[in-house]
């Protein structure tokens, strides 16, 4: 399970520029791909957005690429050799043309300054490819890692909840199956105190009595609340995407936490409902950070 937050970070060198990849999310719905990056690599964003739809669900992402010009390369790197001759030949065939007088200086050659400072222009483009996307990998890889480690200690801190509203639920099917005959005897004895128990037909009574008292039963309740933890605790262990599964489920548990709490009569249970109710809540909000 992968929590939808995450952040990872690479630089690459090619010649004398660094590239440097961020690359951020938050929790979305949908998968949404922000990419701000200079003009230069423009042609490439198609490539950039399809390897990180090949890794990525669920999202809004955020992707940051900048140029810096690199501070630990050779002087050589920073000239553009074969750039610098085609310039010096052409200044030396225009000098003759025209029949100029001096020579041709290095303050002539410094006027062309892509001479000095290729940047991605004197590169191919296979290689800037080939580079740039080792570097989203690079970032998606250290990325995912957060991702994963952050999802896991989600995983663990759901699970504890969801032990928690186990553990509550069972407790309000044992009281709920008390709380039946509580609230039998709690009616025959009302209706008692209102009507002398002589001209009661005590067979109809019970008989009415009971029916009315099955209306606080929650075991129905409680079988199915069993059943969604059970079905939560599977998609948590599946390595899948779980994120909208469990966002359903909770949404169930959550409808058969209302349905108890509107049936009992017992405070203590409706007390203990209210607690399920409180846990299922933070769930959801864990649920909407996974992927």
């Amino acid at each position: 399970m992968k929590s939808m937050t995450g952040y990872g970070k690479s630089i690459i060198q090619i010649n004398n520029i660094d590239i440097s990849i961020e690359i951020r999310s938050v929790n979305n719905r949908f998968l949404d791909i922000a990419l701000r990056m200079p003009k230069e690599l423009n042609d490439y964003e198609y490539e950039i957005r399809k390897n990180i739809k090949k890794k990525l669900n669920r999202g809004k992402i955020n992707v940051y690429i900048n140029l810096i010009e690199a501070t630990n390369v050779s002087a050589e790197l920073m000239i553009d050799m074969e750039k610098v001759k085609q310039r010096y030949d052409l200044l030396n065939y225009i000098h003759k043309k025209l029949n100029l007088s001096g020579s041709i200086t290095m303050d002539n050659l410094m006027e062309f300054g892509d001479l000095f400072d290729p940047g991605l222009q004197s590169i191919e483009s296979k290689k800037i490819k080939k580079y740039l996307l080792k570097g989203i990998n690079d970032a998606l890889k250290q990325f995912e890692d957060m991702r994963k480690a952050e999802g896991n200690n989600l995983s663990a801190d759901m699970k504890n909840r969801i032990d928690q509203i186990s553990e509550w639920t069972e407790f309000v099917g044992e009281k709920g199956r008390d709380n039946i005959q509580k609230e039998f005897e709690r009616l025959q004895n009302n209706i008692f105190l209102l009507i002398d128990s002589n001209k009661i037909e005590k067979n109809r009574l019970e008989a009415e009595l009971a029916i009315i008292s099955d209306k606080v039963d929650v075991t129905e309740e409680c079988v199915r609340m069993a059943s969604h933890i059970k079905l939560f605790n599977d998609t948590l262990n599946n390595n899948g995407e779980a994120g909208k599964k469990l966002t359903f489920i909770l949404q169930e548990m959550l409808r058969e936490a209302n349905t108890m709490n509107s049936k009992t009569t017992d405070t203590n249970i409706a007390h203990t409902v209210i607690r399920i109710k409180e846990e299922i809540e933070k769930l959801r909000e864990q649920s909407q950070n996974i992927e």
